[in-house]
């Protein structure tokens, strides 16, 4: 009670006796009083000759007090300290009630009236201090709630900490097998990408044949006379034909003969007519896409046939090649033909786009060969019978 009074008596010695709250930048008047520098130029501001003290009313003959910084570190202190002594009740306040509160909460004994202040281990429950003596509480773990409390806080943040791994394991897992997954969905994906391409890459190769061999064509039958999108009509021209070819009136057939039996030659009667190799053109002509033809040959000897540019020129001499502008099926990647094998039918498909000319037996279903060129302009039907042929002809079908 004394250090409160001393205190109080402290506060009001450190207070304005003007605006009665702490001194601010204090001033000692002459009488001995002190007040804010502030409140006094208030009281003083309109005064001229008398200057009097506002507490007293004592004449000061100084109208330029200096201010005492003494006093203001004093005031400093006290202000400290009375926040200190604040904050210090505050929490003192406020431990009360917790306590108070911790007190209710417990609540008391129903058999006793007494509070419940001990925690029983082994039964999980509040006891009051005549519950914990009684026979059936003496060989349990007792202690008190506090410490209780204390106790089962700490094992339930323990608790705590195990889930919180547990719970990162798990989404460590979890996040593993979400990548793995979307690993296999890429790897499925780069596959079905690759198939696609795989088929796509057929598809354009020819939309009639596949070849022999690959994956694909081992599943499926080749047809004997294909048909499709892509099958022309074709007729031949007569007058592209060697003097030493015939060809029949629906020119569709061209037959080889000896010009010593055929009564004479009609060499030159025809600027398009061929005047070295034995070969004839088709009507038709192509400058894109995709075409397919069937050639059945008959009779035995040697032909040829393929595609050759219109430029192609008919005095040409020796084997045409592409560097002439001919692409033909010759030798034995022609068809050769003896007395075994009377007939053969073969197949002629012009991937003008890709720049590619297939070759295909009809008979066995088998593949010749594909050759490559460079492609530009009309391109035309070209078929040719060697002169040591004994009896051939090519028929279109």
């Amino acid at each position: 009670m004394a250090l409160a009074a001393s205190l109080a008596e402290l506060h009001a010695e450190t207070r304005c006796p003007v605006c009665r709250d702490f001194l601010q930048e204090p001033i000692t008047l002459e009488c001995g009083h002190n007040c804010c520098a502030s409140c006094l130029q208030q009281r003083w501001e309109h005064l001229q000759d008398v200057l009097p003290c506002p507490v007293c009313l004592h004449p000061c003959t100084h109208g330029h007090p200096q201010r005492n910084t003494q006093l203001g570190n004093m005031v400093d202190l006290v202000q400290q300290l009375r926040s200190k002594r604040l904050k210090v009740a505050e929490l003192v306040e406020e431990e009360e009630e917790e306590e108070g509160e911790e007190e209710e909460g417990r609540g008391l004994c129903e058999r006793h009236q007494q509070a419940l202040s001990l925690f029983c281990e082994d039964d999980l429950e509040l006891l009051c201090t005549q519950c914990g003596e009684s026979p059936e509480h003496q060989a349990h773990d007792l202690m008190p709630v506090v410490e209780a409390a204390a106790h089962h806080r700490q094992k339930l943040k323990n608790c705590l900490g195990q889930l919180g791994k547990q719970l990162e394991e798990a989404e460590t897992m979890f996040l593993r097998q979400i990548i793995d997954r979307q690993t296999q969905l890429s790897d499925i994906g780069s596959t079905l990408k690759s198939l696609l391409r795989d088929i796509l890459g057929l598809r354009l190769e020819t939309d009639l044949f596949m070849e022999p061999g690959s994956p694909v064509a081992s599943t499926l039958r080749w047809p004997a006379q294909p048909q499709g999108p892509f099958s022309v009509y074709l007729t031949l021209d007569p007058d592209t034909a060697h003097p030493s070819l015939s060809v029949s009136q629906d020119r569709k057939t061209v037959s080889f003969h000896r010009l010593d039996k055929a009564g004479g030659s009609t060499s030159g009667s025809c600027p398009k007519t061929f005047t070295s190799l034995e070969a004839i053109l088709g009507m038709q002509s192509f400058e894109g896409g995709r075409h397919f033809w069937q050639v059945e040959i008959q009779g035995s000897g040697r032909c040829s046939f393929g595609v050759c540019k219109e430029s192609f020129p008919q005095n040409a001499v020796g084997t045409p090649t592409p560097g002439d502008g001919c692409w033909q099926l010759q030798q034995l990647v022609g068809v050769i033909l003896d007395s075994h094998q009377a007939q053969t039918r073969v197949g002629v498909f012009l991937d003008y786009d890709l720049e590619q000319l297939t070759f295909y037996n009809l008979v066995n279903c088998s593949h010749f060969c594909t050759l490559n060129g460079s492609f530009s302009g009309k391109l035309l039907p070209y078929f040719g019978l060697c002169s040591s042929s004994i009896a051939c002809s090519v028929t279109l079908v």
